[in-house]
């Protein structure tokens, strides 16, 4: 029996990337980063995906489709999954620290893969705080973002994960939930 291979998309270079895509991704580069989110565009085979990355968020973000589909089909699907997906939202909530973002990131990954309460992750938040670790605008943003928004399934796989692994995360191995959604 073969073990299955990770494939892994290729970068796309803006200038790769048709007109209509390149404004789509302009757009929404233009909406999500000022939040925090950057976002680039690859290619797997045929399937194009955009890819949202935030180092204040505990995982990753991407949405796959055709480029061969209207633009205007794709930028429908678009809006409908970034209003779906409730990190996005959340992250707006408050103006993003500029400081320490993958501490921040990192507190709410422990948060998200050790399953705390609302009440634990607030009393790690004040202790880091108490002792100068965050400054008073990273201890507000992360209390009113708050330690994550994953829907209940993913997170069980997510918690799964990490147990299995038996080991703490590296910042640039953060797991990403994909979209895909392919007409």
């Amino acid at each position: 029996m073969s073990t299955p291979k990770t494939v892994k998309g290729v970068r796309l270079a803006d200038e790769d990337l048709s007109e209509s895509l390149l404004g789509l991704l302009t757009e929404v580069r233009n909406e999500l980063g000022p939040y925090g989110w950057s976002v680039h565009a690859e290619q797997n085979g045929k399937q194009v995906s955009f890819e949202f990355r935030n180092p204040l968020s505990p995982v990753s973000r991407g949405m796959v489709f055709d480029p061969q589909r209207s633009i205007s089909d794709i930028r429908n699907e678009l809006t409908e999954n970034l209003a779906e997906e409730p990190e996005f939202a959340h992250t707006k909530l408050a103006s993003p620290p500029r400081r320490k973002r993958d501490i921040i990131g990192g507190i709410r990954w422990a948060a998200t893969s050790y399953g705390w309460s609302r009440k634990v992750f607030e009393e790690v938040i004040d202790t880091l705080r108490t002792f100068s670790v965050l400054s008073e605008d990273e201890w507000q943003w992360l209390k009113t973002v708050g330690p994550d928004v994953l829907q209940a399934d993913l997170k069980r796989k997510w918690r799964k994960h990490v147990k299995a692994q038996g080991q703490p995360r590296k910042p640039e191995s953060r797991e990403r939930s994909k979209t895909t959604r392919s007409s």
